[in-house]
């Protein structure tokens, strides 16, 4: 009987230090991004393309993978594959993840959002301003 005590305590001791380990490690989450104006906008992060993305609903919808969306704020600038839309700059809020289910038992940590690109205004072509102290010349 005293083995089986040691036996059970082991156990529950080993379970614990494995399930706090688990708690320590990084935990990833996912950006859903559904977009409007433009289809396949691609993410970059800090002046460089984002690679763990990807695209579904024929484009409109855009998967951002985080490895760890705790650790700090992350802000992605979003460019449309039509070059008339302007860019958007989207942050990520750890605060804004939650619980989603996908499939029947897999959960993720997902926060959404919805982005309408708008067009970018025509650039004016620059006219030279007179200067109104100078003289006009008479012909």
């Amino acid at each position: 009987m005293n083995r089986f005590k040691w036996v059970i305590a082991i156990t529950v001791v080993s379970l614990l230090v494995c399930s706090g380990t688990a708690f320590a490690e990084q935990t990833p989450g996912e950006v859903w991004v559904q977009l409007k104006g433009s289809d396949y906008a691609k993410p970059y992060f800090e002046n460089s393309e984002y690679e763990d993305h990807e695209f579904e609903n024929n484009g409109l919808k855009l998967v951002i993978k985080l490895t760890d969306y705790t650790s700090r704020v992350y802000e992605f600038s979003l460019k449309p594959s039509n070059p008339e839309m302007g860019s958007i700059v989207i942050e990520t809020n750890p605060k804004k993840f939650r619980r989603k289910k996908v499939g029947r038992r897999d959960y993720r940590m997902v926060m959404q959002m919805r982005v309408h690109f708008k067009k970018q205004p025509a650039a004016q072509p620059k006219v030279p301003v007179r200067n109104p102290k100078a003289p006009v010349k008479k012909r």
